[in-house]
């Protein structure tokens, strides 16, 4: 019994792997402190006066001689309540549901101050308000016997009704809140973690058919309707998860999962309200409403209206909430909520055992139009409620939420201009980059390995010639022979070269162009000639040229 109520808390965790599989990298240490945040003060918050404002009785209000329940006051502080301890656990997933779907809207707008006043009152005070009304007995669960209104505002799940004021609750903030600068171009969200947010699909399917069958209210039917509740929400999560590959794929270059998720997301929500009580085709058809709601609706969203919806507030959690408690009032078909709210223990509507029943059911039971108007009444007085408290609120910090959020941005280290290379290294510096020998070696005077700078050329002065003039001879004055023209030194090598072409016939003409190029090409000035100094260091070896100036180019 325990073991499946815990198991509760799967449905808060899947909640919150969704939301933040679209974080990006940089931000997700921010929205995991976030979100440990918000479970922790939304638990506590709970604890110490959520579960009492949830208790049965407490402050009732008498009109026309008709107890309407308002609060509870039993149970702060986790005391003297313990004959409602059953609920404790589904409705503190709940709560951490309803506080981690706000949270989704504010982790990178707002500061941490602010997020833990935000859980406290949403955990604490706003979702067990409206629990109250419609999950513990609340003036809303018995309009069915006060004014006739079918059996009350029913929400079988309990799950539409924390959407409803997560969504009203995480809008007013939004507007409230700085508007966060997105990056250009960033288009919609995609999922940067999948497999957390198909995880997280799970865990939501598993611990909403927990929360659903542990209610004590269905009694002896618990097995029989939570069989029912899970078939009917498995076919709408697989057709909600369709439609978001499918328009993924058809509208991006690769199909993403976050489209699904999230529609199964909207899927849950929707089915939670009416349950095992919906039949098979509108669940196929919550889905593809659900399916639609996550691709175009978050589409025109932040394209159209330009809302900025981090966490698809409106189109994952509000609409669907309100969607869910509508179609409960329109296509619920009386198999399940006999005695559901304390209406129709043994017959309504003159049928045996009938339990809620919307406006339009397709069995041949009488519609009932009265349920239809106390969903009505319920979605209005929900949406009331979370609206003026999150006011109230707003209105208390509003300091701290007109201050804009900082987030200091971690910047790549400087990296420092390398130094030239060069090759001073001790034999000390080379036994620690090489293995350890048995025995240690001790360490020596530094070597020092400086490069040989070419000396400059030896300019040798004339010395100088003493010239004596005599006096002339008589002597036989023999013509000089005719001077021989001196060849040019580049002229002969191109002669030569062109003599050379000439014999080399077979040589083609790429190979005539280069010959040619490279014999009008100036004299090339000398070149240092290497000398290997084999130094090894992790295995290498390194080679220090030397310049000899008397090595010229070939």
């Amino acid at each position: 019994m325990w073991t499946t109520t815990i198991s509760a808390l799967l449905l808060p965790l899947g909640i919150w792997l969704i939301l933040s599989s679209a974080t990006p990298k940089a931000d997700e240490n921010r929205v995991a402190v976030s979100g440990i945040l918000t479970a922790l003060v939304a638990s506590l918050a709970f604890a110490a006066s959520g579960f009492a404002l949830m208790s049965p009785g407490g402050l009732t209000l008498a009109i026309s001689g008709q107890a309407w329940a308002v609060l509870g006051n039993t149970g702060f502080l986790m005391g003297g309540a313990t004959a409602s301890l059953v609920h404790f656990v589904p409705q503190l997933a709940l709560a951490l549901a309803c506080a981690l779907l706000v949270s989704s809207v504010i982790a990178r707008r707002a500061n941490y101050l602010v997020q833990a006043a935000v859980s406290a009152v949403v955990g604490g005070v706003l979702f067990p308000i409206a629990g109250k009304w419609v999950l513990g007995r609340g003036w809303l669960a018995t309009l069915g016997q006060h004014l006739n209104f079918g059996h009350g505002a029913v929400d079988f799940g309990g799950l539409a009704t924390a959407a409803l004021v997560a969504g009203i609750a995480g809008l007013a903030l939004v507007s409230v809140l700085p508007r966060r600068q997105a990056a250009p171009n960033a288009g919609l969200p995609i999922a940067q973690f999948p497999f957390r947010a198909i995880s997280g699909a799970a865990c939501v399917l598993m611990g909403s058919v927990t929360v659903f069958g542990s209610n004590p209210m269905l009694g002896k039917l618990a097995d029989k309707a939570t069989l029912s509740y899970f078939i009917t929400l498995s076919l709408a999560c697989a057709v909600a998860a369709l439609c978001g590959l499918l328009y993924s794929r058809v509208t991006s270059p690769q199909t993403d999962s976050l489209c699904a998720t999230r529609a199964m997301l909207a899927a849950v929500i929707m089915v939670s309200s009416g349950a095992g009580a919906l039949p098979v085709w509108v669940a196929a058809a919550l889905g593809i409403v659900a399916g639609l709601l996550a691709t175009v609706g978050l589409y025109i969203v932040h394209e159209k209206l330009h809302l900025d919806d981090d966490g698809a507030l409106i189109t994952s959690a509000l609409l669907p909430g309100a969607i869910g408690f509508l179609v409960t009032g329109l296509f619920a078909n009386g198999s399940v909520g006999a005695g559901w709210n304390g209406v129709g223990d043994t017959s309504y509507l003159a049928v045996s055992q009938l339990g809620v029943v919307g406006l339009l059911p397709m069995a041949a039971t009488v519609g009932d139009p009265g349920q239809l108007t106390a969903q009505l009444i319920a979605i209005g007085s929900i949406g009331a409620v979370s609206l003026l408290g999150v006011g109230v609120m707003a209105y208390a910090l509003r300091p701290a939420l007109q201050t804009p959020l900082v987030i200091p941005v971690v910047q790549a280290p400087v990296q420092m201009p390398m130094p030239e290379p060069t090759l001073t290294m001790s034999i000390a510096s080379i036994a620690a980059a090489t293995p350890q020998w048995s025995e240690p070696i001790a360490p020596a005077r530094i070597i020092e390995i400086q490069p040989i700078q070419a000396a400059p050329a030896l300019m040798i002065e004339p010395e100088p010639v003493s010239i004596t003039i005599e006096k002339a001879r008589d002597v036989e004055r023999v013509a000089p022979p005719p001077a021989q023209p001196q060849p040019d030194s580049q002229h002969a090598f191109a002669a030569t070269t062109m003599a050379s072409e000439k014999k080399k016939a077979e040589d083609g003409l790429l190979d005539r162009l280069r010959r040619l190029r490279r014999a009008n090409l100036p004299e090339q000035p000398a070149r240092a000639r290497k000398v290997a100094y084999p130094i090894r260091v992790n295995g290498k070896r390194l080679i220090r040229p030397l310049v000899d100036e008397s090595s010229t180019k070939s």
